[in-house]
């Protein structure tokens, strides 16, 4: 989250759910995706073996639940184009 070279750190101003982010490329099945909820997971040692080896001790692992729905993005959070 605080690598800037992550791209992630967006999704932790103000509220996560609605944020439109990218996802990577082997995952989903589009480029964008809808934030539905982000929290932390319950179990930090849940990454495979090779994740956990490169994540740093003072980061969190969250869990990401997204979908394509971009109709439910609020009005108020601006255009969705």
């Amino acid at each position: 989250m605080d690598d800037e070279d992550s791209g992630c750190g967006h999704v932790f101003i103000g509220q996560t759910e609605h944020t439109i982010v990218r996802m990577p490329k082997s995952c989903g099945l589009g480029p964008y995706a809808r934030v539905v909820s982000l929290s932390e997971h319950p179990n930090q040692n849940s990454l495979p073996q090779e994740h956990q080896a490169r994540k740093r001790s003072t980061e969190k692992v969250y869990s990401l639940s997204f979908d394509y729905n971009f109709l439910a993005v609020p009005a108020e959070n601006g255009p969705v184009l």
